[in-house]
């Protein structure tokens, strides 16, 4: 009996696991989709730009120590907790807050 239990619990978590990582697959795939249709669209001096901010970017990051990019790992990690811990207000006043600082840069 115990056997048999735990066989059909770790079966049922299985199958939940299964479907969870199905529908992060399905979600990235959606979304390099829009990216690709959007990379289709630019003009060859927009995609040159691009590739051109992309490797600094890489060039960036690669010059990072370990210790610099697990900062910023923890970092990135704490902003996400701070911003899903706002309320729907709170985010939408601090996103209006960001576009007008954006506007005057």
């Amino acid at each position: 009996m115990k056997k048999f239990l735990f066989l059909s619990v770790s079966l049922l978590v299985g199958v939940f696991s299964a479907t969870a990582q199905t529908s992060q697959e399905a979600t990235k795939e959606r979304k390099r989709g829009r990216v690709e249709a959007r990379l289709a669209n630019l003009t060859p001096e927009q995609k040159a730009k691009l590739e051109e901010k992309a490797a600094a970017h890489k060039a960036r990051v690669d010059s990072l120590s370990p210790e610099e990019k697990a900062a910023l790992k923890g970092k990135r990690r704490e902003l996400l907790e701070k911003w899903r811990s706002l309320s729907p207000e709170e985010r939408k006043a601090l996103k209006e807050e960001w576009k007008a600082k954006k506007a005057g840069n």
